[in-house]
């Protein structure tokens, strides 16, 4: 696998940008990216619980797939998308004011630009 955190470059340049990480379905940290002193143990286990968790209350009100899963907090906001799901998926971190919607755009480049990481020969 060639992945490694220039992947995650493009995040970088974004207004309020903290942290991105690459992780696999069982919680493991690949690559991470931090612009500020963010604790970022466990964060792909953490990210994948609460994953699974959106997952199951999308699944039980027919929303359908759960392309991203946001946390808002007093001052940062979560983001987790998958890459390939249950298998590989990133996520992002930027301050509450950061610019959302470019975030949400690059992340969708990024996972797709991924996917051939992931998936089988």
């Amino acid at each position: 696998m060639s992945l490694n955190e220039t992947a995650l470059n493009p995040l970088e340049s974004i207004t309020g940008f903290a942290a991105a990480y690459v992780y696999l379905g069982s919680g493991e940290t690949l690559i991470s990216k931090t612009n500020q002193d963010m604790k970022d143990a466990n964060i792909g286990g953490l990210a994948v619980e609460l994953y699974r968790a959106a997952k199951i209350i999308s699944d039980r009100m027919g929303l359908g797939v759960a392309n991203f899963v946001e946390v808002h907090t007093e001052h940062y906001i979560f983001i987790h998308t998958c890459v390939i799901p249950g298998v590989a998926a990133m996520a992002a971190i930027v301050n509450k004011d950061g610019n959302l919607g470019l975030l949400k755009h690059e992340m969708v480049k990024i996972a797709k630009s991924l996917e051939p990481e992931f998936k089988e020969s």
